[in-house]
């Protein structure tokens, strides 16, 4: 449900949304629009094809995407509020 992939222009992706939704006791306090902070995450693929390129999508970003560095099939996006987007691009092999 969170992450599924995608076959687009004939590149195949796999699509992750990283989610950190409050805690049911706590989401009636967040009167200010204040959430915490999601941080030193990472994003590893271990399935077929070798991850060729990734973005990030969020409404936190800047243009709303990011190219993010790939590091042997694993990426690390950027701290995040609430939620995330990590979009992989796969080479060959991936479904």
């Amino acid at each position: 449900m969170f992450c599924y992939t995608q076959k687009s222009d004939g590149h195949n992706r796999v699509v992750v949304n990283l989610l950190a939704p409050p805690k049911a006791s706590k989401a009636g306090d967040n009167k200010f629009g204040e959430t915490p902070k999601i941080s030193n995450v990472a994003v590893a693929y271990n399935g077929p094809g070798k991850v060729t390129k990734a973005w990030e999508l969020s409404p936190f970003i800047t243009g709303f995407a990011r190219e993010i560095p790939c590091t042997k099939n694993s990426v690390k996006p950027n701290d995040f509020y609430l939620w995330t987007i990590v979009v992989l691009e796969l080479e060959g092999g991936g479904k």
